[in-house]
């Protein structure tokens, strides 16, 4: 029936090899093309998501010279007092990690105390006029404070990756 001659199937077959190779070396080109545009697109998708993250969930600052927390202990001069991470960028709805932050005071180290008004007075707004007393910061020894009590601390330096520092001022209620 078909009757081939070995220089047309050379010919057939060497025209197909040139026919897949030409396809293939297209289509990866087109691919590769393709990949690159989807991979610059994603990349700016994924900038434009982090500056929404960003407003939202701002960065850790740089500096911080004040933060909160409870007193675990006391040893002479020093206070051990655990806050929530000064380096962790808190999400909502996640659990905010802890650490321990030792600090010393001086001579110069103010320790106040807030004492809030009594308002249970004040019960019938009614009869109530003008403004309502304020907090008074009332002056304490170090010799005042306690474990379990929450405090603010300020200090005159950069705590924000240090495990221990010299506080200026205390506050306490």
């Amino acid at each position: 029936m078909f009757e081939s001659k070995p220089k047309e199937i050379l010919a057939f077959l060497v025209i197909m090899i040139v026919v897949g190779g030409i396809s293939f070396y297209v289509g990866k080109k087109s691919g590769l093309k393709q990949s690159l545009s989807h991979g610059r697109a994603d990349s700016e998708k994924i900038a434009e998501l982090n500056k929404i993250v960003d407003t939202f969930v701002p960065p850790v600052p740089d500096e911080i010279f004040q933060t909160s927390g409870e007193i675990k202990t006391i040893n002479q001069e020093v206070v051990s007092l655990e806050i929530i991470s000064l380096e962790d960028r808190r999400f909502p709805g996640s659990e905010p990690k802890k650490e321990i932050k030792k600090f010393t005071t001086s001579a110069d180290t103010e320790i106040i105390k807030i004492e809030f008004p009594d308002f249970s007075s004040f019960s019938d707004p009614t009869k109530f006029k003008g403004l309502p007393p304020e907090p008074k910061e009332i002056k304490i020894k170090f010799s005042d404070l306690k474990v379990g009590d929450y405090i603010s601390i300020t200090s005159l330096e950069n705590i924000k990756n240090k495990e221990s520092f010299k506080v200026s001022k205390i506050v306490t209620h």
